[in-house]
């Protein structure tokens, strides 16, 4: 009898089987990775539509929004240093937590009170602050006072440079140190004001530019630090003088920048001096602006959703691995932000400038166009 010839595949047969595999995969991948950035902004969002329902429960029960930081000034200079989102930790299931904290002493006081320090619960790693899509580090240790839990969400301040000597009055957004904004301040209403966004954080986190003496770092601007949920990380300096305009090695209000968002740098308010508290840099590429004048040469103006520090002296550029005074995230072409009315809206980076700024405002008294 004759022989059954075998079945099977050639050569050419299975490498076009495989290409075909390849070619269905490569098709594939991208609606993959869009489904899950998708479930990671939802993710996102649902974290800020939590931290928009805590500040709300916070005002039902102490009849006033928190205060972006909570600072004592001393005789010895600045003490305390918590955070706008210690104040809610009770209202998203971190009541345990908050109970550990003592609100007495600074968040780096290393006295063990509960079983446990101030200095030692600013490392605690919070989810519900945390972006998905953010795959930066979860908690800092590079440096500073005190190992810090990473954030991805911070306080509006409105417009102007965050500022530890501010009048909280002058505060225009929801949050400044030692403000008490309750829901009758907010002339706009509560649909129409920014209460917290999102803040990208850099791959590594760097603490150069909170040196605690200040430094070289401090005077070129180096704001290359991550968020954080706890408190002002980097040092509240003692030899920080009280009612002084803020110095270039005084970093303390530099740490202000880690909690707090603005969207438009220059003046604060009723700072002293006049006023003169601005972004470290030149918006407007005047060579006369160097590193030795960073607070008071650099001219004011919008800080735009997702866009960074190019270099010490410019707000040129687009620097993924860098964080902002401002407001950003990782996810494509703009950041969400919960409104006062607790609704989670996703602004676009092309968002015109005038209506950003108002939005940050509390009670401009300006019609809002679409967004």
């Amino acid at each position: 009898m004759p022989k059954r010839a075998k079945k099977g595949f050639t050569l050419i047969e299975l490498l076009v089987v495989i290409a075909i595999i390849a070619i269905l995969i490569a098709l594939l991948l991208p609606a993959v990775q869009q489904a899950r950035e998708a479930a990671r902004r939802s993710q996102c969002k649902n974290n800020l539509k939590q931290i928009g329902l805590s500040l709300m429960n916070y005002h039902d029960v102490h009849r006033t929004l928190p205060p972006g930081a909570t600072v004592a000034f001393t005789g010895q200079g600045l003490s305390n240093g918590f955070g706008w989102t210690t104040h809610i930790l009770p209202f998203f299931d971190q009541a345990p937590l908050f109970k550990k904290l003592n609100s007495k002493v600074a968040y780096t006081d290393t006295t063990v009170t509960n079983n446990a320090s101030n200095a030692s619960l600013m490392a605690t790693i919070l989810t519900a602050v945390r972006c998905p899509s953010d795959a930066g580090p979860d908690q800092d240790s590079t440096g500073g006072v005190a190992d810090m839990g990473v954030a991805n969400y911070v306080g509006n301040y409105g417009v102007g440079m965050p500022s530890l000597i501010a009048n909280p009055r002058d505060v225009q957004g929801i949050m400044g140190v030692n403000t008490k904004v309750r829901i009758r301040d907010v002339k706009d209403g509560m649909s129409n004001v920014i209460l917290s966004a999102e803040r990208r954080n850099p791959k590594i986190c760097n603490l150069a530019g909170w040196a605690a003496t200040g430094g070289a770092a401090n005077v070129a601007g180096e704001l290359g630090s991550c968020s954080f949920w706890g408190a002002l990380q980097g040092p509240v300096a003692a030899d920080y003088a009280i009612n002084a305009l803020p110095q270039t090695t005084a970093p303390g209000t530099q740490a202000l920048y880690q909690i707090l968002g603005t969207t438009r740098s220059g003046d604060v308010g009723d700072n002293a001096a006049g006023g003169t508290n601005r972004l470290t840099g030149n918006l407007t590429g005047d060579a006369a602006v160097t590193s030795t004048q960073p607070w008071t040469a650099a001219a004011a103006g919008t800080i735009k959703i997702n866009k960074t520090l190019g270099n010490v002296n410019t707000m040129s550029g687009d620097f993924q691995d860098g964080t902002t005074l401002g407001f950003s995230s990782w996810h494509t072409g703009g950041m969400q932000a919960v409104l006062g009315d607790g609704t989670v809206r996703f602004l676009s980076e092309n968002i015109d400038s005038t209506i950003y700024e108002n939005l940050s405002r509390r009670s401009d008294g300006k019609t809002l166009g679409e967004f």
